[in-house]
């Protein structure tokens, strides 16, 4: 029994480790803000992927406890919401690998609606900004459930994918969030065309840089993570 305590601890504080590595490895520059996204967008989707939920609930805790001191801009660009990434990816990709895909679309477009209601004077100007997180999970799905018997695998490509895509739309609604009704710059866009129409510039212009980042974010979670899946749940489950 100690022996088992000691492995789940050492599981678990190695994964906070990881997380806070990934934290602060810069993958893309955010355009039109200032920061970057790392390659902790890939966070979530590993915790979800490889750890039971107890396991994985402990290492959101600690990542979340850790990572604005190991980096802190995340706070500065979410403010009280940089845990909204994190948590929105590891439950859609648990929730897809371990329970039900359709509960992880519904979460997933709870979150993407919450987006959409933060932007809610403005949507309609920029509403290509929807159509990748709103129109690939949808697809993916209809590939899941006409081959999953064929191709097992379907599964956890569903969970990388979905957990990436989480990833991005909890980030995009803790920013909308912290900036327009915390801050409050939801009055200066009111009342200074200027800045109107440079927020309307960013959001439409990012509708189509961010997709390919996304893109690329999964093609690297396929790559490095289903190969190791395997012999990680023997080890894991031993």
């Amino acid at each position: 029994m100690m022996k088992l305590k000691i492995r789940d601890l050492s599981i678990i504080l190695s994964f906070s480790a990881l997380v806070l590595v990934l934290s602060v490895i810069p993958a893309f520059p955010i355009i039109g803000f200032s920061g970057a996204i790392t390659l902790g967008a890939l966070s979530g989707t590993i915790i979800g992927l490889f750890l039971n939920p107890f396991h994985g609930l402990l290492v959101v805790i600690i990542s979340l406890i850790l990572t604005p001191l190991v980096n802190p801009s995340i706070v500065g660009l979410l403010g009280y919401f940089y845990f909204l990434p994190l948590i929105l990816s590891w439950i859609v990709s648990l929730t897809f690998r371990k329970y039900s895909p359709l509960l992880s679309l519904a979460i997933l477009y709870t979150g993407l609606l919450g987006f959409a209601l933060a932007h809610i004077f403005f949507i309609d100007k920029y509403i290509e900004y929807l159509y990748y997180d709103g129109v690939v999970p949808i697809a993916y799905l209809v590939i899941y459930y006409l081959f999953k018997q064929k191709v097992p695998m379907l599964k956890e490509l569903g969970a990388i994918i979905y957990g990436v895509l989480a990833d991005h739309v909890g980030g995009s609604l803790g920013f909308s969030i912290m900036y327009l009704y915390i801050v409050k710059e939801i009055d200066n866009l009111f009342s200074d065309i200027n800045i109107y129409n440079f927020w309307i510039s960013i959001w439409k212009s990012v509708a189509y840089i961010y997709p390919v980042e996304r893109t690329i974010l999964i093609l690297i979670g396929g790559i490095i993570l289903l190969p190791v899946l395997k012999p990680w749940r023997k080890f894991y489950q031993s």
